[in-house]
């Protein structure tokens, strides 16, 4: 009595390629809610310390965008305050000029 075994290695190549693309497409469902292509060490180590640099960089940048608008109040209050300084010491001047021309 032999012993035969039969492969079907179409299917096999077949059931290969299926795992393989599933592992990608495991991997790319992963990738999508953060937007970022590698997310891990593992998606490769030197861009993911590259990447981790830059973010590390653009933080402080989003933080200054986002102080802008107040810099700009606090300019605008500062302004308004020189201004009306200003027309205080012009009225203090007409005042001064004027009690020196009515005391001679």
């Amino acid at each position: 009595m032999a012993l035969r075994i039969n492969t079907n290695i179409a299917a096999l190549n077949a059931h290969r390629l299926l795992s393989e693309s599933n592992n990608r497409l495991r991997v790319t469902v992963k990738r999508l809610p953060t937007g970022y292509l590698i997310n891990r060490s593992r998606d490769h180590v030197a861009g993911l310390a590259i990447a981790n640099k830059f973010r590390m960089e653009v933080r402080p940048l989003r933080s200054a965008q986002q102080n802008v608008p107040q810099a700009q109040s606090l300019l605008l209050v500062a302004k308004w305050g020189t201004q009306k300084i200003k027309t205080i010491i012009e009225r203090l001047k007409e005042l001064a000029v004027f009690t020196a021309s009515s005391c001679h």
